[in-house]
């Protein structure tokens, strides 16, 4: 039984072997293991699980597996928990013989490849995490270098098998952070010797499962790992402590449809909308499936509509012309950079390029010159205080704005709609305002506990109204996860619950609130 260590993996190893073997020697921070090619042997395999020491995750590695071409993603088999090397040599070989399954079979006929009876595997350390995911480098809904992000608490297994529904957030190439937070109604975690899963408090649900610093962390060392290897990447994460784990790194398998690719003809109503996780168009019936039982329903160029899929559900890959599983925001209306830099102004009152730049993730050289137009028309002012410059809006420029706004409103043909939204948002923004007020007023311990908790019942509704907004207009994006920064900041330090010089609640709501009227043409 050959054993070979993973950070000395090479193609005859597998594919998952292959590129954890790639990135390890690369330098990133790899979990400790080997990779098992051929029959067993149960002292030379007792002797690297003792050395290992560590609960294991055990996964297979196809010789296609992970490849460019075809990744495989959840046919083969992973056990996770595995103690001792009895219970390795029975997960190893229950990994080693799954590229014999039907699902498998099929899933290889269909990308051209032959299915050995047995595949090497991976034994890796498992590692305990607080939070874990998935991120990719290249989205795969535009083929843009944007890079996205999804997790939830505890074990990755959550995200990957679709168990629950997970923060996501896109890091754009310019560095600028949107997102949304999932319900991450439960959590799987290594505790006590065991696996368990859990239910998440509703507090914890409604937090983002990743900080700032975190998501940037994370979004800087993919595009690491991609410049390592060389292609985009798919790439399975986990954090524990202090440091970031990269578990599997998988080429990209999706890319987007080329310019002038022929597109479907569209619907004359649009009924539903969402947000693609792959690129192409297709038109098909919709046929909801809600269990194995019913997959007999299913006929050729249907469209696949669930609740979500796991490997049991790959015979039907081959007879549908796509499926949806999650639904999520609707891609709507994007602002003129034009716009959305006297906007941005607005909203900050008096800020550095940089920051109105960085406001809707635009391009800070770009934004500058656009500044300096704008300031040769009287629109917006230059000024410094000591050591603080930066740009503020006139009177002229405030009108111009407000024109441009009612403009793109009446454009998109949304005004009742944000009215409605507006109407809902009032009840909410006098909770907020109250909590914040007290919060100044009276600051201590028990003041601040409270706002913090009276904040958090709030969260719901923010992503709710966010979400309404983001599908007429998508600028609107990214006040739910601000918040929810500031309000898991302000555990360690009160000032993020309504201090000004820092983003926190009080000033994203601050900003929402005047986004709101801004766009309606509300005086305060």
């Amino acid at each position: 039984m050959p054993i070979i260590a993973l950070d000395e993996a090479d193609a005859t190893c597998g594919g998952k072997a292959l590129g954890l073997g790639l990135l390890s020697r690369s330098g990133f921070n790899v979990p400790n293991g080997f990779v098992v090619v051929g029959d067993l042997d149960a002292l030379a395999l007792g002797a690297v699980v003792d050395r290992l020491d560590a609960p294991m995750a055990v996964r297979s590695s196809g010789l296609l597996e992970d490849s460019a071409t075809a990744s495989f993603a959840g046919q083969l088999q992973t056990v996770l928990g595995v103690v001792g090397s009895a219970e390795a040599a029975a997960a190893i070989l229950a990994c080693g013989r799954s590229g014999t399954a039907d699902r498998v079979r099929a899933y290889a006929a269909r990308a051209g490849a032959a299915t050995p009876p047995r595949v090497p595997v991976v034994v890796q350390r498992l590692v305990a995490a607080e939070v874990a995911g998935v991120v990719v480098t290249q989205d795969p809904r535009t083929g843009l270098d944007d890079v996205v992000i999804e997790a939830a608490w505890g074990l990755g297994g959550s995200v990957v098998d679709g168990q629950v529904v997970p923060d996501r957030f896109t890091v754009s190439a310019l560095g600028a952070v949107e997102g949304s937070v999932g319900s991450k109604a439960t959590r799987l975690d290594w505790r006590d010797g065991e696996l368990i899963r859990s239910a998440v408090p509703p507090r914890e649900r409604r937090r983002a499962a990743l900080t700032d610093a975190q998501i940037r962390e994370i979004a800087r060392t993919a595009r690491e790992a991609h410049g390592a290897l060389g292609c985009p990447l798919d790439i399975e994460w986990a954090i524990s402590g202090d440091t970031l784990w990269l578990l599997q790194g998988r080429p990209i398998t999706t890319a987007s449809s080329p310019p002038g690719s022929p597109a479907a003809r569209p619907a004359s109503i649009v009924l539903v909308s969402g947000v693609g996780c792959s690129p192409g168009r297709v038109n098909g019936v919709a046929r909801v499936v809600h269990g194995l039982d019913e997959f007999t329903r299913v006929r050729p160029g249907d469209v696949l509509v669930c609740r979500t899929t796991d490997p049991a559900w790959t015979p039907l890959f081959s007879v549908v012309s796509a499926f949806v599983t999650e639904k999520r925001a609707t891609m709507a209306h994007t602002s003129s950079p034009d716009l959305l830099t006297l906007h941005a102004l607005r909203l900050k009152g008096f800020a550095e390029t940089v920051v109105l730049a960085d406001r809707f993730g635009l391009d800070a050289g770009a934004t500058q010159e656009v500044l300096q137009d704008y300031a040769a028309k009287g629109w917006v002012t230059s000024s410094s205080f000591g050591d603080l410059s930066g740009w503020s809006l006139t009177e002229a420029g405030r009108r111009v704005n407000e024109d441009q706004l009612a403009h793109e409103l009446d454009g998109v043909g949304s005004r009742e709609e944000l009215a409605h939204v507006h109407d809902a948002f009032l009840p909410y923004n006098a909770t907020v305002t109250a909590a914040c007020s007290a919060a100044q007023l009276s600051p201590s311990s028990v003041t601040y506990e409270r706002v913090r908790e009276q904040l958090t019942d709030v969260t719901p509704a923010l992503m709710a109204l966010e979400a309404d907004l983001t599908a007429r207009l998508t600028r609107f994006a990214g006040y739910h996860r601000r918040f929810n920064v500031a309000l898991f900041r302000a555990d360690d330090d009160p000032r993020w619950l309504t201090a000004t010089e820092l983003d926190s609640c009080h000033r994203v709501w601050f900003e929402l609130h005047e986004d709101l009227i801004a766009t309606l043409g509300i005086t305060r």
